[in-house]
């Protein structure tokens, strides 16, 4: 919803009417089509009040609130060639200028002396009366539809140009009066349909079905759909399912994903109850829920942490007539699921992980870098440094097993039927066949986390293996050249970084990435490609860090400092914030003090010997105390003490005093000043 302030009484409405839009997409398009139609009435100086996005899997909308009756009218300076050129010393018009005025189709007479970033030239001023924006908004909303990104696109019939599905109708209202625009050979008017199985029209039941509908003005759209058996608002859909589901499963927690979805796979949504058989309960929890919500959209009831036999499902076409047709449709759908379900269990308790890793050599990781096994052996090497690093070497045994097993059920049955389920079934077939708590605990938590909200290993084992995994994946594959662009990312390296950020802040792991890093490309034996992957995760661990609200500015100069240790990172920055909004007065001086003793010293190495005896004046000899009594690893507080030394220091002292010796002796000083600066953090990023 995009929202601008202007008074008016005046609406547009748009709706497209498609064959059955996929629900994934419809979020994303329902986002561009507010996104652009705002930009273009912005550009096209129409005013508006709110742009709303309606959507169901038949049909997008747009409606526009508050939109004016016309443009508002404009006035601009057109720029010619310079006065010195076009005018004559009487201010008579030169060839140059008599052209430009035959090009602009205006009098020499209309020309006028216009300045501009202190240059004068001759110009005019073009006056453009605002049009009706019924008049306006025809191409505008052609040039929108036809250039919308499509995540997927079709032709149909004869048409050159492709659209997410086939249209079918399309209605274009301002208040009550048609905006004549034609798209795929459909000519836009007041006709709407109903839903297509609630509602008859036998004359196009073929093409559309639904009854139709006659639209009188764009306010009446929302209320005469929903007579009609259609909730167009995708929020009043999501907020009617959502309360139902709570109210037949109130000790529940809802899976937003399969409600995110059902949201658009309906237009009149209704809740019915199936069950399927008990028997089916044998199967593995995590298998039979993911069966229930990934394959079939259906929500399952479990109490108490307990899956019951009963599922939800959101209808779209439930009468009193059919309602029980359906429910037993559903059920018999989902039991031929559960069969198939129950069979790849039985199977694939017939054999052992161990029995399944040898098939891992024939599956492919990635071109030019060997099978899965060999992505394992990489692993368990990269694995048993991070160990040592983190102080996980008693538990190396099992983190080793943890690595052996961890991709075995990448083959099983199960995990081919159900991909979601790869590590949670991994661990489960491992505790069936006796595996340690640690090695299944491990196996589980490998692939964690998967997403922002997700958490982190709570394992030692899991821990390891999930960093030396994703580690792997991402030197892995910018070795290979698969590096993630703006629009892709088909390895998934964003998230995978994002994971390991994740995994060593929550985790409190104080550690560099750096070693790691050296230790991957150490497996590929080369380091193609290493400043590429080194910028990338330096970028991300300063997405990452200013996602958890630090200032940008902050964790640039966090960053600067500790690099890849972005435990050490994320504490600096906490600390700069900190203390900026505490002390702003010290804080501005501290830095202030701190780039100007790093710039004077920027070309003197840190740490030579200074001779004590070579400082002349009290205030060198003072700030020399100071700086001795600072702590081995210094606060912020710490270096601020060092603030009102310093100042009177370069009040006083000479620094590039004429005697050599005693000029070298004071850069000395301050090189070693801003090396003790430097260790906490880069300065110059902070912006005051």
């Amino acid at each position: 919803m995009t929202k601008k302030t202007q008074k008016s009484t005046s609406h547009y409405l748009l709706e497209i009417g498609c064959e059955e839009i996929p629900s994934r997409f419809i979020p994303g398009l329902l986002s561009d089509l507010s996104t652009r139609i705002s930009q273009a009435l912005t550009t096209a100086r129409i005013d508006f009040s709110e742009i709303s996005t309606l959507g169901t899997y038949r049909r997008l909308t747009i409606i526009i609130s508050g939109i004016s009756n016309t443009q508002k009218d404009h006035q601009e300076d057109i720029i010619g060639p310079p006065a010195n050129i076009a005018l004559d010393a009487n201010g008579n018009p030169l060839p140059p200028a008599i052209g430009f005025a035959k090009k602009s189709n205006i009098d020499v007479d209309q020309l006028k002396i216009i300045t501009k970033n202190g240059q004068t030239y001759i110009g005019f001023t073009k006056n453009e009366k605002g049009s009706l924006t019924i008049k306006v908004l025809p191409q505008l909303v052609t040039d929108i539809i036809k250039n919308l990104p499509l995540p997927i696109a079709m032709r149909w019939g004869s048409h050159t140009d492709t659209f997410i599905r086939p249209i079918h109708w399309i209605v274009s209202l301002f208040n009550d009066k048609v905006v004549p625009l034609t798209l795929f050979d459909i000519t836009a008017g007041r006709i709407s349909y109903g839903h297509r199985l609630l509602t008859d029209n036998p004359s196009k039941k073929d093409l559309i079905s639904g009854e139709k509908i006659t639209l009188k003005r764009a306010t009446d759209y929302e209320m005469t759909l929903r007579k009609s058996k259609v909730m167009v608002n995708q929020n009043d859909r999501r907020s009617l399912i959502l309360d139902e589901l709570k109210r037949h499963m109130s000790d529940v927690t809802i899976d937003q994903e399969t409600l995110d979805e059902v949201t658009y796979l309906v237009e009149w949504p209704t809740l019915i109850q199936g069950h399927f058989n008990k028997e089916y309960l044998t199967i593995p929890k995590q298998a039979l829920i993911q069966c229930i919500k990934k394959h079939q959209k259906y929500f399952p009831l479990i109490q108490n942490n307990t899956l019951t036999h009963e599922f939800w499902v959101v209808a779209d076409n439930i009468t009193s007539h059919n309602k029980d047709i359906i429910i037993k449709g559903n059920q018999n759908v989902l039991t031929a699921r559960l069969e198939d379900v129950k069979f790849f269990w039985e199977e694939d308790l017939k054999v052992t992980l161990d029995d399944l890793t040898p098939k891992l050599a024939t599956i492919v990781f990635q071109k030019g870098l060997g099978s899965i096994q060999d992505k394992v052996n990489r692993v368990s090497k990269l694995a048993n440094h991070i160990a040592q690093d983190i102080g996980a070497s008693a538990h190396i045994a099992d983190i080793q097993r943890t690595i052996t097993l961890a991709k075995a059920d990448l083959v099983s049955h199960m995990v081919g039927e159900l991909p979601e389920l790869q590590g949670l079934m991994g661990a489960v077939y491992a505790k069936y066949q006796g595996e340690s708590d640690l090695v299944c605990q491990g196996i589980q938590e490998h692939y964690m986390p998967k997403s922002a909200s997700d958490g982190i290993p709570k394992s030692i084992t899991g821990t390891v293996v999930a960093l030396a995994d994703k580690l792997d994946t991402t030197v892995a594959s910018f070795h290979n050249n698969l590096i993630p662009t703006g629009s892709q990312d088909p390895w998934s390296i964003r998230r995978g970084v994002y994971g390991i950020a994740k995994i060593l802040v929550d985790g409190e792991l104080n550690v560099s990435l750096t070693p790691w890093i050296n230790e991957a490309y150490l497996n590929l034996e080369s380091r193609k490609n290493d400043d590429k992957l080194l910028a990338f995760i330096s970028q991300r661990f300063h997405s990452f860090l200013e996602e958890r609200g630090l200032s940008q500015d902050s964790v640039q100069a966090s960053l600067s400092t500790h690099g890849l240790h972005l435990l050490n990172a994320q504490k600096t920055a906490k600390d700069i914030d900190y203390f900026r909004k505490k002390s702003p007065g010290a804080f501005k001086s501290l830095v202030e003090t701190a780039v100007r003793i790093s710039r004077l010293a920027k070309n003197i190495a840190p740490n030579q010997p200074i001779t004590e005896s070579l400082f002349e004046l009290a205030e060198e000899k003072n700030s020399y105390k100071v700086f001795q009594a600072l702590p081995k690893e210094a606060t912020l507080a710490d270096l601020s003490s060092l603030t009102k030394s310093m100042t009177e220091y370069f009040e006083k002292v000479l620094v590039m005093d004429k005697n050599p010796d005693i000029k070298t002796n004071r850069l000395r000083f301050l090189a070693t000043l801003a090396h003790r600066y430097g260790q906490l953090a880069n300065f110059e990023k902070i912006i005051i």
